[in-house]
């Protein structure tokens, strides 16, 4: 599409906004999320406890994830939002996925930083799957995902996200 000043707009359309939600463990954010409009959880880790809401079963692969969104996508639902429930548990699953459609034994084999990198490449797949949800079906994306206490230089106690997602330009 060439850019010109016919292109130009003065309407916006609203979306909905992705949510990540970061905690420790048992702070509720499951339960937070369960009071979403009209949710349904998609799970990489057995985190529901006695929360009774419309779940997948459990995603043991990156492969399955992305057939849960596929399936949100293209079939008739009621759903309003949809909630990984955890993307920290998602990131092994895609470096797992990413290991696999290159051969590698472990996302480090590749070298310093690469494997992750190219894991990136999932992720935005990833993330292109909730922004379709989102605009072509106005479902709410959310995100849960722990936080874990960790120490800084100065051996204070600090909060920090535990997902590891590194890349290199």
């Amino acid at each position: 599409m060439a850019i010109s000043l016919a292109s130009l707009r003065t309407t916006s359309v609203l979306t909905p906004p992705r949510i990540l939600i970061h905690g420790v463990a048992g702070v509720g954010k499951s339960t937070f999320a369960a009071d979403a409009d009209r949710p349904v959880f998609l799970m990489t880790e057995d985190g529901l406890g006695k929360l009774q809401v419309p779940h997948f079963p459990l995603a043991t692969s990156y492969a399955e994830v992305a057939e849960a969104l596929d399936a949100l996508l293209n079939e008739d639902h009621d759903f309003g939002t949809v909630v990984v429930d955890s993307v920290d548990w998602l990131e092994p699953l895609i470096w797992a996925e990413a290991c696999k459609r290159n051969g590698w034994a472990s996302i480090e084999a590749p070298g310093f930083g690469k494997g992750y990198a190219e894991a990136l490449t999932i992720w935005r797949e990833y993330l292109d799957r909730l922004n379709a949800l989102r605009d072509r079906k106005g479902i709410r994306p959310r995100g849960l995902a722990r936080t874990r206490p960790g120490l800084n230089a100065g051996s204070a106690i600090t909060m920090r996200p535990a997902m590891r997602v590194v890349a290199r330009r």
